[in-house]
């Protein structure tokens, strides 16, 4: 049985491309940073002055909040546990509304939905896009005056375990985190990942979304831009899912890969 109820990847050609990339990995040597950030900067077509690299998501975040210590901050939608526990570290009130600073998710990773971004009712907003490539839009080039989005391979590539996540934000921004972060925030994985996942990253949605449309065609599904979709009954296949409120949580697979399950199932 398929444990869909997690991001984890089932998606063979992509495992076979990670696995071609991860044994020419050398980990003898230490990562050089700054050739990540220029190939970071080539891709999104923004300046080195505004990223930031960090160990995951939480890494970025929980820097970020030392930033604003005493402030309050709201998230917006269904929230990241990650978040709560990095404003606890560092002394961030949290609060159902009227916050000083806003945390919101674009996709969801809840729900999967595309919130709009209040920019003007807050002192600082956090966009958290982990699952923004299988999503419409990205506020990736943003002027970010007083934003900052964060990005990780865990959900495009379904590489938590690499611990790389990075942000663009406005040049004060990223040169004040940048103090904060030690001068060996990547390991050499990440080097060797960086030049080539981006062409993997769009090829892996491609075929995700093929997988989509078929299942928002022949299932009843609610909207989703996440790697998942919201089945309103339970999948006729031999798979674990979880009940979240009135939906069923189907993380993506390959479109192979399913037909497979439904041979199984008829």
């Amino acid at each position: 049985m398929l444990d869909l109820t997690k991001n984890y990847c089932y998606d063979p050609i992509l495992q076979g491309q990670l696995d071609v990339i991860t044994m020419q990995a050398g980990l003898h040597n230490v990562p050089e940073k700054d050739l990540v950030l220029m190939e970071l900067c080539n891709y999104h077509q923004c300046f080195i002055n505004r990223l930031s690299l960090g160990f995951g998501t939480v890494d970025i975040v929980d820097k970020l909040l030392s930033l604003f210590k005493g402030k309050t901050l709201t998230c917006i939608g269904p929230y990241w546990a990650g978040i709560h526990w990095a404003c606890e570290k560092n002394g961030v009130k949290v609060s159902e509304d009227g916050g000083d600073i806003a945390y919101i998710a674009r996709p969801n990773g809840r729900d999967g939905l595309v919130r709009d971004v209040p920019f003007d009712d807050y002192e600082f907003v956090i966009i958290d896009e982990a699952y923004s490539d299988f999503a419409d839009e990205t506020l990736i080039n943003h002027d970010h005056t007083n934003s900052i989005v964060t990005k990780t391979f865990s959900k495009s590539l379904s590489m938590p375990g690499v611990r790389f996540a990075y942000a663009v934000s406005s040049p004060e921004m990223a040169s004040r985190l940048n103090k904060l972060h030690h001068p060996y925030s990547i390991n050499g994985l990440v080097q060797v990942m960086v030049p080539r996942c981006f062409e993997l990253i769009q090829q892996h949605v491609v075929r995700m979304l093929q997988t989509k449309v078929y299942l928002e065609k022949n299932y009843e599904c609610l909207p989703s831009q996440a790697n998942f979709v919201r089945m309103v009954n339970p999948p006729p296949f031999d798979v674990k899912v979880t009940k979240i409120d009135n939906y069923y949580r189907f993380t993506l697979i390959e479109l192979r890969e399913l037909f497979k399950l439904e041979i199984q199932y008829n």
